[in-house]
């Protein structure tokens, strides 16, 4: 004996346990029997759990895709931006979970899923070339023709639900595709809007 509550596992303890699981009727069923196989998954399947694999025998869900597989439980997606997540027990992806309370609310409403896709829009509809200087495979970007920020303003947008439902902001006439140096010229000439709006639109104040 060891400390107090274990048990030292010497090598002549081990052969032992082995020779007699290996004496054992379940071993050779296990081993021999497809039968019994068979019943046990089926068993184990009824009940929810994970199939036994046994010995000589690949993983049953080997070559299986997820959707093949009895028990894959789906897929989850983030509750914020709608992103496929890698694991079932996260709620949100990583970079909405980056995102805090005192983000400016036009910073949080470019993480969301309609912004992602409104911009993907309007790069598709430009086939992937600057409107400026025609240049094409560089960084791109999608502008707003009328300011982000301005709809923001203009509609009294507070909350990133309303946002949702804002249906200028989604429009795809009002976006256009620029090279990131042509997107630097664009806003240089609205700085003054973005600085007013991140003193001013903040979630904090709205909760």
């Amino acid at each position: 004996m060891g400390k107090q509550g274990t048990y030292i596992r010497t090598e002549e303890y081990k052969k032992n346990m082995s020779e007699a699981v290996k004496n054992s009727k379940r071993h050779r069923l296990a081993v021999s029997d497809p039968v019994y196989k068979s019943k046990m998954r089926k068993s184990a399947l009824s009940r929810n759990v994970k199939p036994p694999v046994f010995i000589g025998e690949k993983h049953w869900t080997y070559g299986l895709k997820k959707h093949e597989n009895p028990l894959f439980k789906g897929y989850k997606y983030c509750s914020d931006c709608g992103k496929q997540l890698a694991r079932r027990t996260a709620t949100k992806c990583n970079r909405c979970n980056k995102l805090k309370k005192t983000t400016p609310l036009f910073r949080q409403i470019r993480n969301i899923a309609e912004y992602i896709k409104w911009r993907c829009e309007v790069l598709t509809r430009d086939n992937f070339i600057c409107q400026e200087c025609g240049v094409k495979d560089v960084k791109l970007e999608a502008h707003h023709k009328k300011s982000f920020v301005k709809i923001l303003r203009d509609k009294k947008i507070q909350s990133i639900e309303e946002a949702k439902q804002c249906e200028e902001l989604w429009d795809i006439h009002n976006g256009k595709t620029l090279c990131e140096e042509c997107h630097k010229d664009k806003r240089k000439r609205k700085s003054h809007h973005i600085e007013t709006i991140e003193n001013t639109l903040y979630i904090s104040d709205f909760l």
